[in-house]
């Protein structure tokens, strides 16, 4: 169990992480709806079968319960390296944000 958590406590920080740097750059819905999506139509759908329909053992219902995390980590991954969450405010932010985002996604920052 303690390894299961060690593995589903890093993706999580990140995840954690990730999210509040896409809303302190303006972007608050995306993380948010990630998040409540994968626990609503993954997780705890996913800890109820494993738990109570097929009996598996608590190991498992404890892997259900991190199961999306890896997803999530994907998800606010790509959307990092897309550049769409950062939000401009100053005039010469807004000059600059084209550029930048085009150097992310060649990796030539």
């Amino acid at each position: 169990m303690l390894y299961i958590y060690a593995v589903a406590a890093l993706l999580k920080m990140c995840n954690w992480t990730q999210n509040d740097t896409f809303r302190s750059a303006g972007e608050t819905v995306y993380g948010t709806v990630i998040e409540i999506l994968l626990m609503w139509l993954l997780e705890l759908p996913g800890v109820y079968l494993a738990g109570m329909v097929f009996r598996l053992p608590v190991l498992w219902v404890f892997f259900f319960v991190y199961s999306g995390e890896p997803i999530w980590f994907y998800l606010m991954q790509k959307r990092l390296y897309s550049g769409r969450w950062i939000k401009p405010v100053t005039p010469q932010g807004k000059k600059a944000v084209k550029g930048f985002r085009r150097a992310l996604l060649h990796r030539e920052l």
